[in-house]
C-alpha cells in the first residue's frame, strides 16, 4: 500500500498519521528547487516514528536541476552516503523508477504480527494471531453507505458478515463502543475499490459496515470481533488489553489524538429568513463529519450572549449568535476548511479573525477580584477576547505563547529574512545554517500572535 502525503506545514497531523502506519517513506525532493522547509518539517516525523528512509531526487530532467549539489545538501544534513543512499529519479522521463521499487522491496520491513506476546502463564501466545485487530487508520462519510473505514489488519482475519466492535480504550469503563456492526463489504483501494469479502494480517484495504456515527470511527481505535468484546466485558481479558494496549501505545495512538492546535476562530453559520434557527444544527453536523477524517481540528461548542469567563468559551456576542470555536493548524487550513464546507455540504460559514490565547497571573492586590459575583479572587486564567481583558486598576502580568520558528531562504536575502524577524520580535535566540550554496535556515523563537 502507498500513502501520498501533503507536504504544506498546515497539515502536518495528517503527515503524522500517515507515517504511523506505514513501515517505509520515500522522500521525494526536488532537484532545481532542492531542500524545503517542510522538508525538514517531514525528516523530524520520520526520526520520531522510526521509519525507514529512502531518499530520492526527482526532476533531474530540468535543464535548471542541480541533482550533485541538491545530495550532497541532503547528505549533509541527514547522514546519507551521496552515492549509495540517494537516488536520482525523474517520472516524466522514467529514470531510476525500477531502481526505487528494488529498494524499497530491499530496504522497507513487512508488517509486523504480535506473535510475540505471552499469555499470563508464560507460555508462547501463538493463538493471539487468530484473534482480529484491525486498526483504523482513516475513515470518510458518504451519504448512502456512512462511515468507510480504511484499515490495517495487525493479526486474525477480517470477513465480510463478520459482527465486529470497536475498541475505544480497553482500560476505561467503557472500552467498547455501545454499538456492534455486521460488515457488509470489503476490499482494497487500486485505488479504485476492488471488492475482495476478506483481509488478513498486513493487509490495508476499506470496511463497510453500516455506521452512522463518524465518532464511532475515529482513527486509531481497533475492530475487534463481537464476542471477543463481549468476552473482554465479562472477563479481564488480559490478552485483548495486551493487544490493544501494543496497538494504542505505538506511534498511531499519538498521532491520532487532536494535537495542539496552532490557531483558533469561531465559525458561525450565515443565518437567513429561510434556515433562521436551524443553520447551526446544520454547521455542527457539517464540521462533525469533516472533523472525521480531519483530526487537526478542534471543535468546541460556544454560546450567544455568555457571561462566563471560561477560556474554552468564545461567545458570538448578540450579533453572530451561537458558533463553533475550531482550533486549526494554520491559516491555509483555514482556507481549506471553509472551502470544503462549501463544497461537500453547501454552507457558508462566517469564520473569524484567529485569536490568540494569552496567559494571565494577578498579582496580590485588594482589586484583583475578577468577573462579577466572585468571592475570591482569580490568580490565574487564560483570556483571548479583548473584551475580557482586566481592568486598568489591576495589577498582573502577561505571558504570551512563543513558538519556534524555521524559515528557509535564499542566502541572497540573508539581510532581510533577519530583519523580518527582528521586526517580529525574534531577535533572542536566533541562529543560521547554511544548507547548501544558495539556501540559508534560520530558527528563532517568537510570539505566537506574530
Amino acid at each position: 500500500n502507498m500513502v501520498d502525503t501533503p507536504g504544506h506545514a498546515d497539515f502536518g497531523l495528517e503527515v503524522t498519521r500517515s507515517l504511523s502506519s506505514v513501515q517505509g517513506a520515500i522522500l521525494l525532493i526536488d532537484s532545481s528547487q532542492g531542500m524545503q522547509a517542510q522538508t525538514l518539517n517531514v525528516c523530524d516525523k520520520l526520526q520520531a516514528n522510526g521509519v525507514t528512509l529512502i531518499p530520492a531526487l526527482t526532476k533531474i530532467d530540468l535543464e535548471n536541476a542541480r541533482p550533485m549539489e541538491v545530495a550532497l545538501s541532503v547528505s549533509d544534513l541527514f547522514g546519507f552516503d551521496p552515492d549509495e543512499d540517494v537516488l536520482w529519479t525523474s517520472a516524466r522521463s522514467r529514470i531510476g523508477i525500477g531502481e526505487l521499487l528494488d529498494r524499497v522491496c530491499r530496504d522497507v520491513p513487512p508488517p509486523t504480527s504480535p506473535l510475540s506476546l505471552l499469555d499470563k502463564d508464560g507460555n508462547d501466545g501463538e493463538a493471539i494471531n487468530d484473534i482480529l485487530t484491525a486498526k483504523v487508520i482513516d475513515s470518510w462519510f458518504e451519504p448512502k453507505r456512512g462511515v468507510i473505514c480504511m484499515v490495517q489488519v495487525m493479526s486474525g482475519e477480517l470477513n465480510e458478515n463478520d459482527r465486529i466492535s470497536v475498541l475505544i480504550d480497553a482500560s476505561s469503563e467503557q472500552s467498547t463502543s455501545s454499538s456492534s456492526f455486521s460488515v457488509q463489504e470489503i476490499g482494497l483501494l487500486l485505488p479504485q475499490r476492488v471488492r475482495t469479502g476478506s483481509l488478513t494480517v498486513g493487509m490495508m484495504g476499506y470496511v463497510v459496515a453500516g455506521m452512522r456515527n463518524p465518532r464511532e470511527a475515529i482513527s486509531g481505535s481497533i475492530l475487534v470481533l463481537q464476542d471477543v468484546a463481549l468476552q473482554q466485558k465479562k472477563t479481564d481479558s488480559t490478552i485483548l488489553d495486551t493487544l490493544f494496549h501494543q496497538q494504542t501505545s505505538t506511534k498511531l495512538a499519538s498521532a491520532s489524538k487532536t494535537s495542539d492546535s496552532v490557531l483558533f476562530a469561531s465559525v458561525h453559520p450565515m443565518q437567513d429568513d429561510e434556515n433562521d434557527g436551524n443553520g447551526f444544527d446544520e454547521l455542527s453536523a457539517a464540521v462533525e463529519r469533516l472533523a472525521l477524517n480531519d483530526s487537526g481540528l478542534e471543535v468546541h461548542t460556544t454560546s450567544a450572549g455568555s457571561s462566563s469567563n471560561d477560556s474554552s468559551s468564545s461567545d458570538g456576542g448578540p450579533f453572530l449568535g451561537p458558533g463553533l470555536r475550531v482550533g486549526f493548524q494554520g491559516l491555509l487550513h483555514v482556507e481549506v476548511f471553509r472551502q470544503r464546507l462549501k463544497d461537500e455540504f453547501g454552507l457558508d460559514a462566517l469564520v473569524t479573525p484567529p485569536k490568540v490565547p494569552y496567559n494571565i497571573k494577578y498579582l496580590k492586590g485588594k482589586n484583583n477580584l475578577v468577573g462579577k459575583g466572585k468571592d475570591e479572587a482569580i490568580e490565574e486564567e487564560i483570556i483571548e477576547d479583548l473584551s475580557k481583558w482586566p481592568s486598568s486598576g489591576t495589577r498582573y502580568e502577561v505571558f504570551e505563547p512563543m513558538v519556534e520558528v524555521r524559515v528557509m531562504a535564499p542566502m541572497d536575502h540573508a539581510g532581510n529574512v533577519m530583519e523580518l524577524i527582528k521586526r517580529k520580535r525574534g531577535e533572542t535566540h536566533m541562529t543560521t545554517t547554511p544548507i547548501d550554496e544558495r539556501t540559508w535556515l534560520f530558527t528563532s523563537q517568537m510570539p505566537w500572535g506574530e
